[in-house]
């Protein structure tokens, strides 16, 4: 196993665009497909779906707690230690299986009550997501920075999920279908990770053990760094996720379906961002726990200039063609989501530069209570925001408020890690 640990280790720029390849498909290719969709379902009918899927998010995410950037974490500082790793491994998915049965007790709970009742089939029909996500093990590939297979997979069956859309959503009334496949092609691969890492697992078994002793459990002793964690994802769903939900609280399903044009265009800028922090994470936390700061800090600093230059970038091209991207992506009924993603691009090198401080600099340190405390004051700044600007500005209100509750996100974090910011860049 230790030789597996350490095969799978190659250049940052190699695991970059496998990450990349990862980030990319499950973005890209919900965006190519958009062109068609919008223009079958239009505006209320997105609407719908996404407003389910929103809701479904929270729930997701408490059955997942903060394990995907936890588990990378005690991966990566545990390669080297076959039996450390392989306990570990066991020990985080008796807790995940726990908090799934719980969540889909809750979620179920919610379906068949009245807050429920209108969009029950949707809500109904996309809730094998649960169940894809705690299985999904991406997080143990990804300590030991085996990109290439969870790329590889990826990309199947995002292509395999795009397909099917296309052949299989023809009108309005297939709302369900689309709901399913996009489930399918968000979390689908969970299933055929977890095949793989139950191979893998029993093969860590038989190296980890010593004269067949069987390994003793004790999942209670991550709860605590989990909950700090879950804490994280929590707060940064509020301000993510929580404009769609409101969005269709406060106003009716066409909004939400403007917004969510617009969201749709960021959310694969931000994974073109995004993608070299998850490859970054487990290489910095192993060279943290091998003490050789000055290569972290000199990572840091290359990280920095990459993500943030090419998120600036990004941003402005995407403000300067707003309006010809809106109309190619989602077509003319989606008319004044072109201002919304000219808010929303301003985001962009925000979130590179917060998941360089937060998920490379603070998390391996140690300090995951620092970037707990920047998402909570973005979450409350954007919930406070978006009570305010909805009901006025609609879309555009929620955009702004999503802005400001990620400038404050970076605010925090830059306090929060100035010693280390400072070491890096000067």
């Amino acid at each position: 196993m230790a030789g597996m640990a350490e095969g799978t280790k190659h250049s940052i720029r190699y695991n970059f665009i496998m990450n990349t390849l990862i980030q990319g498909s499950s973005w890209l290719v919900p965006f190519l497909v958009r062109p068609f969709v919008s223009r079958t379902l239009l505006k209320p009918g997105m609407g719908r779906v996404q407003f389910s899927i929103g809701i479904l998010y929270y729930f997701v995410l408490f059955a997942t707690l903060g394990i995907p950037t936890y588990g990378i974490r005690e991966c990566a500082q545990a390669r080297k230690d076959p039996q450390r790793l392989q306990r570990s491994v066991r020990e985080i998915l008796c807790i995940n299986l726990v908090t799934g049965l719980i969540a889909y007790v809750l979620y179920f709970a919610y379906v068949f009550s009245p807050l429920g009742a209108e969009y029950r089939t949707l809500l109904l029909v996309i809730s094998p997501a649960i169940a894809l996500n705690v299985i999904n093990v991406d997080w143990l590939y990804k300590g030991l920075e085996d990109f290439r297979t969870i790329a590889v997979r990826n990309v199947i069956v995002k292509a395999v999920s795009a397909a099917l859309i296309l052949l299989l959503v023809r009108n309005a009334s297939h709302e369900p279908v689309f709901a399913f496949l996009s489930i399918v092609s968000s979390y689908g691969v969970g299933l055929w990770n977890f095949a793989g890492a139950w191979g893998l697992l029993k093969r860590m078994g038989g190296a980890g053990e010593k004269g067949g002793e069987t390994l003793r459990l004790h999942p209670a002793g991550h709860l605590r760094a989990i909950l700090v964690f879950l804490g994280m994802s929590a707060a940064t769903a509020v301000y993510t996720q929580l404009d769609i939900v409101m969005l269709g609280i406060l106003t009716e399903d066409g909004t939400v379906g403007i917004y969510d044009a617009a969201a749709g265009v960021k959310v694969l800028l931000v994974a073109a961002v995004s993608a070299l922090g998850a490859v970054l994470l487990p290489r910095v936390s192993a060279l943290l726990q091998e003490g050789r700061k000055e290569e972290f800090y000199r990572i840091s600093r290359k990280a920095l200039f990459l993500v943030v230059g090419f998120g600036v970038c990004l941003m402005l091209a995407v403000i300067l063609c707003r309006k010809p991207i809106i109309l190619l992506v989602s077509g003319p009924d989606f008319a004044g989501a072109d201002a919304v993603l000219g808010i929303l691009a301003l985001t962009v090198p925000l979130i590179g530069y917060t998941n360089i401080t937060g998920m490379q600099m603070l998390v391996p340190l140690g300090r995951e209570r620092t970037v707990l405390a920047s998402e909570i004051a973005g979450a409350v700044c954007d919930f406070a925001l978006n009570l305010l600007l909805i009901p006025r500005y609609g879309a555009a209100g929620a955009a702004v408020a999503t802005v400001i509750a990620e400038a404050v996100v970076a605010l925090v974090q830059t306090i929060g890690c100035r010693r280390e910011l400072r070491a890096a860049l000067f």
